[in-house]
């Protein structure tokens, strides 16, 4: 004889047998994640600008007195590098973010006279240095007014020697006769700046560079 309980307690068994052996419903595939940018081909512009923490450039300063100055990286984290320049009479310190194609300049701040980070501080600037591709006639507006890469393999010669496959950038200003040419270096940076509006000219040439690590 089944005795009651054990029949009251077999429906049970078998709903609960039922529900363990039941499938699980698929789980719908992750999502791939988004790529970045995909880094344009030829030259990057990270290795016309490196900002290794320690690295030191000496410019002499022919025109103006403040032609000369030093710049600095004092601090890097991530795609972030803080870079200063001291002519003498005042220091600006920058943040620059460094992507696979682009050298941003993301703050500005003037008479900067501390040692500390502003890799964290409130973005007030927007001003793309360098941006791939890198070819000649390539150009990009900013607020105060137009970067074009000018050409490319400019051999340059300055007080701390002879630089080869030199990029020469030209900067116009709006409203503005005032023009600027910069020249970049691969594995040194900016080893030239030469600005002028045709009857006068103040020139930055590089003296002496130091890699940091």
């Amino acid at each position: 004889m089944v005795c009651a309980v054990c029949i009251a307690i077999l429906p049970v068994l078998i709903v609960g047998c039922s529900l363990m052996s039941a499938p699980k419903p698929a789980q719908p595939a992750p999502k791939p994640a988004e790529p970045g940018p995909k880094p344009a081909e030829g030259p990057q512009p990270a290795a016309y600008f490196p900002v290794a923490v320690g690295s030191r450039w000496d410019y002499a300063g022919i025109g103006n007195e403040y032609a000369a100055f030093v710049r600095t990286v004092t601090f890097r984290q991530g795609d972030k590098a803080q870079v200063q320049d001291d002519n003498g009479g005042t220091v600006v310190a920058s943040v620059f973010r460094i992507s696979a194609n682009e050298i941003k300049r993301i703050v500005s701040l003037p008479e900067f006279y501390e040692n500390r980070s502003l890799l964290d501080a409130k973005e007030n600037a927007s001003e793309v240095l360098l941006r791939a591709p890198l070819k000649a006639g390539e150009k990009w507006d900013f607020a105060l007014g137009t970067r074009t890469i000018d050409a490319l393999g400019v051999e340059v010669t300055v007080p701390a020697g002879t630089f080869k496959q030199v990029l020469k950038m030209k900067v116009t200003s709006k409203g503005s006769d005032w023009v600027t040419y910069e020249y970049y270096a691969p594995g040194v940076g900016l080893v030239k700046k030469e600005s002028g509006d045709g009857k006068y000219t103040v020139s930055s040439l590089l003296k002496s560079w130091v890699m940091g690590k």
